[in-house]
């Protein structure tokens, strides 16, 4: 409804991208540490290994998303808070005319609406008409298994730190949390367990670095979520957009009109 011109989220699932697909509005996830997260409040036990939240803007218009990450990587935000990548806002890249896109298309676990795959198709339609080449990905890293995975690795606190929060609110637990992950009931994740998922996390990561050189690629054209936005508290399991926090890789997401 633009009551505001730029936001910053915090994103360790989708929390930046989904109201920007939900909206029609524009946000983008950086890799963990890009964007300063000194001083925030993480999701559920202080400490928890794996999967790290970021911080990212929520803007309505593509060209204000470099607008922020410009101003706050240009007062090098490394001085302040040290967990800040010291890497400086390179704005004299060059910026290639033609680009090599990957498209990825469903994950059968988690079937795409006709909505998104007609989206999907023309996107790709428009891409190669402007002279770029888009190359079908169907070899990589499973989704809804690296999904699985990024829920196990957010079940990590045996604890159960959040839901204790919850509870100690003295509310009832909004319906989107019975749909938004698996549950892995009363299982306690042990030390071995948290081994093996960094293992396969890792896995996941080198398989991802071979496909992105092997091909040559500048990005990725993808789904946000397999339907386009329902009523409040419906939207269900992430996987489309969990894939990249499990992997650490910087996405951007466009609200679509249907």
């Amino acid at each position: 409804m633009r009551g505001s011109l730029l936001g910053v989220g915090t994103d360790i699932a989708g929390s930046i991208r989904i109201p920007a697909l939900c909206c029609g509005t524009f946000g983008f996830k950086p890799t963990a540490s890009r964007v300063p997260f000194g001083g925030g409040t993480f999701p559920g036990r202080a400490g928890s290994p794996g999967i790290q939240a970021v911080a990212g803007p929520l803007a309505t218009s593509f060209r204000d998303l470099g607008l922020f990450l410009d101003c706050v990587i240009r007062a090098q935000p490394w001085n302040y808070d040290p967990t800040a990548l010291a890497v400086p806002w390179r704005r004299d890249i060059h910026t290639k005319k033609v680009l090599t896109l990957g498209f990825i298309g469903e994950d059968p676990e988690y079937p795409l609406h006709p909505p998104v795959i007609r989206t999907l198709k023309a996107a790709a339609e428009k891409l190669k008409k402007a002279g770029h080449t888009v190359k079908q990905l169907n070899k990589i890293p499973s989704i809804s298994e690296a999904a699985m995975l990024s829920f196990k690795l957010f079940e990590l606190d045996n604890a159960k730190t959040a839901q204790k929060q919850i509870e100690e609110g003295g509310e009832p637990r909004i319906k989107s949390l019975k749909t938004s992950g698996p549950d892995f009931g009363d299982h306690r994740f042990t030390l071995e367990e948290l081994f093996d998922l960094n293992i396969e996390q890792t896995k996941c990561v080198v398989d991802w670095h071979k496909i992105w050189m092997e091909n040559g690629l500048d990005a990725v054209v993808m789904p946000g979520h397999a339907k386009t936005a329902g009523p409040h508290d419906t939207y269900g399991q992430p996987p489309y957009t969990v894939y990249w926090n499990f992997m650490d890789v910087s996405e951007m997401s466009l609200g679509w009109a249907f």
